[in-house]
C-alpha cells in the first residue's frame, strides 16, 4: 500500500500546492491529514518513496516541484511494484524447512543417537560405522547444512525484501555476491527510473549518462508523455526483475529439497543401521 499513498501525496500536493507554502511544508500537511490513511500506512523512513518526497520537498522553486509532482501523478505504481506472492510462499517454505531441519537434528541428537549409544554399550556390542561416524562428526555435519539453509533463507528473504524498496537494498552483500547475475542491475534500472523526475529537475548531468537516463531525457525534450514512458519502462524492467528472482528462488528450493533429503537419509541410515544390530543380537 506505500505506492497508493505515494501517489495520493503526489497528486494533492500537485493541486493543492501555492506559492505562499514550501513544497514540503504541502507534502508534511498532506501527509498528516486523516486522508492519506486511507491509501495505506505512513511512508517509512528508510523508503524509496520518502526519499523522492524529500528530495521534491527540497526543491525551492514550486513550478519545477509541481512538473515532478505531476509526472508521479500520472504513474500507477502500485500495480507493478507490490510484492509477489509466490515469494511469500517460498520465504514460507524456506524457514519451515530450515525449522524442521534443526527440531529433527536435536531430537535425534539428544534423544535417539545416545539410546543406541547406551544400548550397544550394555550389550558390549561394537558400534556400527554410520552411528560412529554420525557421533564423531555430526557438529560438522549439522553445521555446514545449517549454513547452506541460512544462506538460502537470507537469499530468499533479500529477494522478497527488494519489492519493498529501502534505500541501500542495491548495495547490500546478498545482491552484489549471492544473487544471480543481472537481478541487481534491474533492480537499479527500476530505481533510475523511479528517481528520473527529480534528477532531472536538479539538472542531472554525467560525463556518462546511462543508457535509462539518456533515453528518458530524450523523452523529456521530445514533448512525449514522460509518465507513460516511465510506467512502459518500470513494467518491463520490473517483470525482467520477477523472472530473474524466480529463477533463483526456484533454484534455491531445489537446492534446499535436496539438502534436506540428503540429511533425511544419513539420519535414517545412522538410525536404521544400530537397529539392524541389536535385532540380531538379540
Amino acid at each position: 500500500m506505500t505506492w497508493e499513498r505515494f501517489g495520493y501525496i503526489c497528486r494533492k500536493a500537485n493541486k493543492t500546492l501555492n506559492a505562499e507554502e514550501s513544497v514540503s511544508d504541502c507534502i508534511s500537511r498532506i501527509e498528516g491529514e486523516p486522508n492519506s490513511k486511507l491509501y495505506g500506512d505512513r511512508i517509512s523512513f528508510d523508503s524509496l518513496c520518502r526519499k523522492i518526497l524529500n528530495e521534491v520537498g527540497k526543491a525551492t522553486d514550486n513550478t519545477k516541484a509541481k512538473k515532478m509532482l505531476g509526472v508521479y501523478s500520472e504513474i500507477d505504481l502500485s500495480q507493478h511494484l507490490s510484492e509477489p506472492m509466490q515469494f511469500k510462499r517460498v520465504t514460507i517454505y524456506l524457514a519451515y524447512v530450515t525449522f524442521v531441519f534443526f527440531l529433527v537434528s536435536a531430537i535425534y541428537q539428544l534423544k535417539v543417537a545416545p539410546s543406541f549409544l547406551e544400548a550397544f554399550e550394555t550389550f558390549e556390542i561394537p558400534i556400527p560405522s554410520h552411528l560412529l561416524f554420525y557421533r564423531d562428526y555430526w557438529q560438522y555435519f549439522v553445521l555446514a547444512i545449517s549454513a547452506l539453509l541460512t544462506a538460502s533463507l537470507i537469499i530468499g528473504f533479500t529477494l522478497r525484501g527488494l519489492f519493498k524498496f529501502k534505500q541501500g537494498r542495491e548495495n547490500g552483500l546478498v545482491l552484489r555476491f549471492l544473487a544471480f547475475k543481472g537481478i541487481r542491475k534491474s533492480y537499479l534500472k527500476i530505481i533510475e527510473v523511479l528517481s528520473f523526475p527529480v534528477l532531472s529537475a536538479r539538472g542531472y548531468s554525467t560525463s556518462k549518462d546511462s543508457e535509462i537516463i539518456t533515453h528518458l531525457t530524450e523523452i523529456e525534450n521530445s514533448g512525449m508523455s514522460l509518465a507513460f514512458e516511465m510506467q512502459a519502462l518500470i513494467k518491463a524492467e520490473v517483470q525482467s526483475l520477477l523472472n530473474r528472482c524466480e529463477r533463483q528462488m526456484r533454484f534455491v528450493s531445489v537446492l534446499v529439497a535436496v539438502i534436506i533429503v540428503a540429511a533425511i537419509f544419513f539420519f535414517l541410515v545412522s538410525a536404521y543401521s544400530p537397529i539392524f544390530v541389536l535385532g540380531e543380537t538379540v
